[in-house]
């Protein structure tokens, strides 16, 4: 089967997981509104159901809803988790599960397992015994281990310890998912809870779940949606990597705009080595800017800046204290005054979940078609409304502090973009 439903729980990572499964060999799709995802063509379709940032009750609710609508259409389903361990994992799983128990029966053959893989190494995000570590020190969040999070829904779990899954051969891991996929569970599909270190212990359990007997439910983030992608047998011949120009795109005195509404500490390295460029004007806003985005300077700031063909990045301002409780407020402030300018833009670079969907929300996207990045966290976009206008979202914590600015080459090499020369400061503040 090469037909994939992604369910995810924020944007930038229905969009990550979607390039990663994809790869060279699958055509993707990102959609904002379940309803809308109905209609998807692209063998690889990925829904944002937004639910990280729910109550419990909410997201449980969402997932349900999501999964009878695509009960019966040939696709295997992708559980897309945060890499972090952030959000209701086990209420959305255990809600997934029911789903399917409900509509497939316990007759279903073969047998139904979750592979639960979280680990995503190549953005140094591992699981070992059950918990989680970000570069090898372990994460203070969550306070108990995955599968005990999963056990507290009622999913029957077993674990997968790195030992096991380097010392067992392909065909002996495969028989062990069968046996745990046999596990009786009335409601709910049994759980194989695995650790990985590595990008070869990703694709280690990928194999053996390919190879077993089972009808698998993925459940992972990008690191599972890149392992499962090296292991599909179709592989079509490469395609360019980013976002090939359109005539359009030969505009160069328009502006690319780095839209950046991350709290993350890494976000705002990315934003400092970008402005130290000297091609880019930081335009560093307050929360009252943001609240009140179509008032005082700030629109006037940013078109003067348009006018010049000046590439900026509009953010919090860096010196203000981080405030993740301000999330929205600071996405729905963005979104207000980018999205009445983006047809003065060359490219678009939204960085953070909440930020890109309140923008694309703003700008009426339904769907976005999608495209791998050489820059893991990040993923090339079109839309249907705005065809001439390059899109990339990143998540906010993804990536070195050289990523923006690589994210720019890519963009001015592809484009024909150059970069207007100002004597303006690197740093606005409206």
């Amino acid at each position: 089967m090469d037909r994939y439903l992604i369910l995810a729980d924020d944007l930038t990572g229905a969009a990550d997981a979607a390039v990663a499964l994809a790869g060279p060999a699958l055509d993707a799709q990102v959609f904002l509104d379940f309803a809308a995802a109905a209609r998807a063509t692209a063998k690889v379709a990925s829904v944002d159901l937004n639910t990280r940032a729910m109550a419990q009750a909410d997201a449980a609710a969402t997932v349900a809803r999501a999964t009878a609508g695509w009960v019966g259409s040939g696709r295997q389903v992708f559980k897309k988790v945060d890499s972090m361990l952030r959000g209701h994992i086990g209420a959305e799983l255990a809600t997934l599960c029911r789903g399917l128990r409900a509509a497939h029966g316990q007759a279903l053959v073969p047998p139904l397992l979750c592979i639960v893989a979280p680990a995503h190494p190549a953005l140094g995000r591992t699981v070992d015994g059950g918990r989680l570590s970000v570069h090898g020190i372990p994460a203070s969040a969550p306070a108990v281990p995955l599968a005990d999070d999963l056990a507290s829904f009622g999913l029957a779990c077993t674990a997968l310890d790195i030992a096991t899954l380097r010392s067992t051969s392909p065909q002996a891991l495969s028989s062990l998912m069968e046996s745990v996929a046999g596990v009786a569970a009335p409601e709910l599909a049994p759980a194989l809870v695995c650790d990985a270190l590595t990008v070869h212990d990703m694709r280690l359990v990928a194999d053996a779940a390919f190879r077993a007997r089972v009808t698998p439910v993925w459940v992972g983030s990008g690191g599972l949606a890149q392992a499962l992608g090296a292991q599909l047998e179709v592989r079509a011949v490469d395609v360019p990597v980013g976002i090939q120009a359109t005539q359009a795109d030969e505009e160069a005195n328009k502006s690319l705009a780095f839209v950046v509404g991350s709290f993350s500490p890494v976000a705002r390295q990315q934003i400092r080595a970008l402005v130290d460029t000297g091609e880019v004007t930081c335009v560093a806003l307050s929360i009252n800017d943001l609240l009140n985005a179509q008032a005082g300077n700030v629109p006037g700031c940013i078109d003067a800046l348009l006018a010049a063909g000046r590439d900026l990045v509009l953010c919090v301002d860096p010196d203000l204290e981080v405030r993740p409780e301000l999330a929205e407020t600071v996405a729905r402030g963005l979104a207000a005054i980018v999205a009445p300018r983006v047809d003065r833009l060359a490219a678009l670079v939204c960085c953070g979940g909440d930020t890109s969907r309140a923008l694309l929300a703003s700008m009426r996207i339904q769907s976005l078609c999608v495209r791998r990045s050489t820059e893991t966290g990040s993923t090339h976009a079109r839309s249907q409304s705005y065809p001439d206008l390059p899109m990339i979202l990143k998540a906010g914590a993804f990536g070195d502090a050289g990523l923006l600015v690589r994210l720019r080459s890519q963009l001015v090499s592809a484009h024909g973009h150059l970069p207007a020369p100002s004597s303006l400061s690197s740093k606005v503040i409206p």
